[in-house]
């Protein structure tokens, strides 16, 4: 900047002496004399002449003085064509100088009076023109008659342009700052003009001073860009010492966390102060464990209902998408917000995530604080011995002993379970739940539905996975209660298909074993009664509901048993033997009347029939098996009809 100030003190010095040369040299360069007003106030003593080179030369000197309050080169420019036409009453003026990005060529740098838009856009080389006729001579050039001036090389298109605008008489006049020409400045008359002495010299003068008006605007503009340049760099360096700030406490608060055993809450409240924005925390599978507010106030408790917007997404599909990228990803968030998600990883397990939400995105020092503060709680959640994925190791066998029948009153068993609040005479429900998912996401499915449920469940559930199948076992809950309790669970994720079954209360540890045992038997009933799995509310079955078909066929496999086939035969046979000999539907007609609970209208809808269709149906039957009315009759042949259901669906 010092540089350009002594440049700048260096150019106004020298304009100065144009501004005193100029005189002798305009002259001399015109009517080859050395004092032009000397020779004018002899021959011409006319007191008018006096009197109009006075005030000619005062327009100079205020001129002068205006052009120095601009601090633009544009307006400077554009001024003293305005100036210079007013002076001497030319019909237009404009300022002929070099080109941006070339030096060979000149344009038009402000012009005022043109009446067409092609004068604006004139150019020319330094070898044609009166422009470039004045640039290299350094003299001013008058002439009355343009297109007959033989003393420069006319340029073809300039010529065109300049009769369409009807110029005939021209004065152009160098512009010099020491040895530099930074422009010329010419004016012209649409009549013929014969410009005197006088004239020319003032606007010489004039020229000279607007060389001194340009180089200060100049020295203007680019001290005014140094100052924006280092306002710039100031500001940027601002933003960097505040960004290591952040850095550095963002380091000195989670190392104190980690030192002091802090908790995911304070986590959560750290990281939303830091980031002055909102943060939640989410588990593995997808359950929000706490949230703070910009404030790191507001903080909610584990499993709060919050934030209905991430109920939406898939967030288990970014943590994993974060897990493997080592680095936090955005996510989707609620309109006029942006949302990003960093997983937290402890070796190659999933642990959880944080979310941060704000109304602007996230800068790179925000984000590392964020991926930062992901670490941090990796950190702490791994560092008790006893860690969320052993204890659920740990329950996994437990229960799997538990179920066991040759384990049924180990003394062992029995201590493992006490120190999981389980004593022999505790009462517990099983649940046994098979997923309708196949392939190679079926174990990725399945581990995510077990931390579902042990996210929703009480703590003191167990969950294990036998044979494809998650078994959980809930002590001091109903059947029901429990039913509840697993589609709240998984009634959030509604492409989470599964088909399950609920036992009986259980009024010892003891129990456990045969009522898996008789899970397994109902399991057989509900998968052969077509239960739809992909309802949630109706994929979840109590064996309780099947305990007639249990306790009369108590094989895990009724088609085999010879009671049921006599039980059959003795009940329906008759009609299962007319449907076959006639291709008839009488059988499926009647069990989906009773299914309806008589209701002949539903059940015609349900087969795709007309209503007099099912009637006649079951006249028919009623010909064939007597009244369908008799008491006890109807049970008798649900019953049938459903045992022959399972046995041809098998």
């Amino acid at each position: 900047m010092n540089k350009q100030y002594k440049l700048a003190q260096s150019d106004l010095a020298e304009d100065s002496n144009i501004v005193k040369n100029f005189h002798s040299t305009a002259v001399v360069a015109t009517l080859g004399q050395p004092n032009v007003f000397e020779e004018l106030g002899a021959l011409t003593p006319q007191m008018s002449q006096s009197l109009d080179l006075e005030r000619a030369w005062q327009a100079v000197s205020e001129t002068a003085r205006e052009l120095t309050m601009l601090r633009e080169p544009d307006s400077v420019l554009q001024a003293i064509v305005e100036r210079s036409r007013a002076l001497i009453g030319s019909h237009l003026c404009w300022i002929s100088g070099p080109k941006v990005d070339s030096n060979d060529e000149l344009v038009v740098l402000a012009i005022n009076g043109v009446t067409t838009d092609s004068t604006q856009l004139m150019s020319v080389t330094q070898d044609r023109g009166v422009a470039g006729f004045v640039r290299r001579t350094r003299s001013p050039l008058a002439t009355s008659d343009y297109f007959s001036e033989k003393r420069f090389i006319h340029d073809e298109q300039v010529d065109v342009t300049l009769r369409a605008e009807g110029v005939q008489s021209m004065l152009a006049v160098p512009m010099l700052s020491g040895a530099d020409i930074i422009g010329v400045l010419l004016l012209a008359d649409r009549v013929e003009r014969r410009y005197t002495p006088p004239e020319i010299a003032t606007i010489g003068m004039l020229a000279a001073h607007a060389v001194v008006a340009i180089r200060n605007a100049q020295a203007y503009a680019q001290t005014r860009q140094a100052l924006a340049q280092a306002e710039l760099s100031n500001l940027l360096l601002q933003q960097h010492t505040k960004a290591l700030e952040l850095a550095a406490e963002a380091h000195e608060r989670l190392t104190s966390l980690v030192a002091q055993g802090g908790s995911q809450v304070d986590v959560c409240r750290t990281v939303a102060s830091l980031l002055s924005a909102e943060v939640v925390m989410v588990d593995g599978a997808d359950k929000v464990l706490c949230s703070a507010g910009p404030d790191g106030v507001g903080v909610t408790s584990p499993g709060s209902a919050i934030h209905p917007w991430l109920a939406d997404l898939h967030v288990h599909a970014a943590l994993d998408d974060s897990r493997l990228r080592g680095r936090s990803v955005p996510i989707a968030a609620p309109i006029g917000r942006h949302a990003r998600l960093a997983a937290i990883v402890g070796g190659t397990r999933l642990l959880g995530g944080l979310i941060v939400l704000d109304a602007a995105p996230l800068s790179d020092v925000a984000i590392r604080t964020l991926e930062r503060s992901a670490m941090v709680m990796a950190v702490m959640q791994l560092a008790p011995p006893w860690t969320a994925e052993a204890q659920a190791a740990d329950s996994a066998q437990l229960l799997a002993d538990l179920l066991h029948p040759l384990r049924v009153g180990s003394a062992e068993l029995a201590r493992m379970a006490a120190m999981r609040g389980l004593s022999s005479n505790t009462m517990t429900v099983l649940a046994l739940i098979e997923l309708a998912v196949e392939g190679s996401t079926a174990s990725a499915t399945s581990k995510a539905v077990q931390r579902r449920l042990q996210a929703g469940l009480d703590s003191r559930a167990l969950l294990c996975e036998l044979d494809g199948r998650v078994v959980v076992l809930c002590p001091d809950l109903g059947p029901h209660a429990l039913r509840l309790a697993l589609q709240k669970a998984l009634g959030e994720k509604p492409q989470l298909k599964v088909l399950g079954l609920i036992s009986a209360q259980c009024q010892s540890l003891a129990q456990l074993p045969s009522q898996f045992s008789n899970m397994f038997k109902c399991l057989v009933m509900v998968r052969k009664s077509g239960s739809d799995p992909a309802s949630t509310e109706g994929a979840i079955h109590l064996v309780d509901e099947f305990a007639p078909f249990v306790a009369s066929f108590g094989d895990v496999d009724p088609d085999a048993t010879p009671a049921s086939q006599a039980f059959i035969d003795a009940t329906i046979g008759q009609l299962l033997a007319h449907d076959q000999a006639r291709g008839t539907k009488l059988a499926t007609s009647l069990l989906m009347y009773l299914d309806q609970g008589c209701n002949a209208k539903e059940a015609a809808v349900r087969l795709d029939v007309h209503v007099n269709t099912l009637k006649n149906r079951l006249e028919a039957a009623s010909a064939l098996m007597g009244s369908l009315d008799r008491p006890g009759r109807r049970l008798s042949l649900h019953l049938a009809l459903q045992l022959q259901k399972l046995r041809s669906i098998s």
